[in-house]
């Protein structure tokens, strides 16, 4: 009789196990997560995840990475035949695809396995160092959702230039990568009359504005990670002269970038771009 009744709690325990093991995780209806990591890699890319829930599950993912010219990514580069340009392996963009295919599929990142060095165990074909972005989307999932819906836009390369050539012979250019409302990029430049970039050529007499422009660009992004809704022109409160107190560092006349910045917030409505969900080249959905 004891025999009896051991076995049967043993057939027990093991139905609840395998119950529990096949247990789907839940996520709240309808949000979206996004991670970009903090800095640029010594190739130019910073790598970034977005996920989207639909039906309480991960429905959309997406494993990229930003250039550093905030004009395109990496699975965008390889998708429109500029792969060659910015030096992307068709390879890895390939294996990130995969792992978001694997993420979609598994619905948890604890579910995914990783050896030494970062690669993935139970992701057929997945042989370069991903760990990096299964911990953004941890992490993404991990601070929760931010609903931006009724802001700017949702997924855009900007660029916009000025009309005219300052007295020292530049235009200023600015560049905004946008994905889920949330800027993940920025290049402030300038180009001159034969359309070279002036962070290109990084002239020795311009240190001082090299310099600067990196801080007004480190302070965009700064204040955009702390406060996605912030404005740009309320935060620098310009001076008449076009200086700002608000960026320690920086006492050049910045009016250039932030009258580009102003411009292109006035001409967006919410919602006006593309759905990042429907970007065939950039996320992975389940089928």
């Amino acid at each position: 009789m004891k025999s009896r009744v051991l076995a049967l709690v043993l057939i027990f325990a093991v139905a609840s196990s395998v119950f529990v093991g096949c247990q789907v995780k839940e996520y709240k209806e309808k949000i979206q997560f996004l991670k970009a990591a903090e800095a640029f890699d010594k190739d130019g890319w910073k790598p970034f995840v977005s996920i989207e829930v639909q039906e309480k599950k991960l429905y959309k993912v997406s494993f990229d990475a930003v250039n550093i010219d905030a004009k395109t990514t990496l699975l965008e580069a390889d998708a429109n035949g500029e792969g060659a340009k910015y030096k992307v392996d068709p390879a890895f963009a390939i294996q990130l695809r995969n792992c978001a295919k694997a993420l979609i599929e598994k619905q948890d990142v604890t579910l995914i396995t990783f050896d030494a060095n970062g690669v993935p165990t139970n992701i057929p074909g997945v042989t370069a160092s991903v760990k990096n972005y299964f911990d953004l989307a941890q992490a993404a999932i991990n601070a929760g959702a931010f609903d931006g819906s009724s802001f700017d836009i949702q997924q855009d390369a900007i660029t916009d230039e000025a009309a005219d050539f300052d007295k020292d012979g530049w235009k200023r250019v600015i560049n905004i990568y946008v994905r889920q409302y949330v800027a993940i990029a920025v290049s402030f430049d300038a180009v001159n009359q034969k359309g070279e970039s002036r962070k290109a050529l990084n002239l020795p007499a311009d240190k001082t504005w090299t310099a600067q422009n990196k801080l007004l660009e480190d302070a965009f992004m700064n204040e955009q990670t702390k406060n996605p809704t912030f404005v740009f022109e309320n935060f620098v409160k310009l001076a008449k002269d076009g200086t700002t107190k608000a960026i320690p560092g920086v006492t050049m006349s910045i009016k250039d970038v932030v009258d580009l910045i102003v411009r292109w917030n006035s001409s967006q409505t919410p919602n006006a771009s593309q759905d990042a969900t429907s970007s065939p080249i950039a996320s992975s959905s389940p089928k």
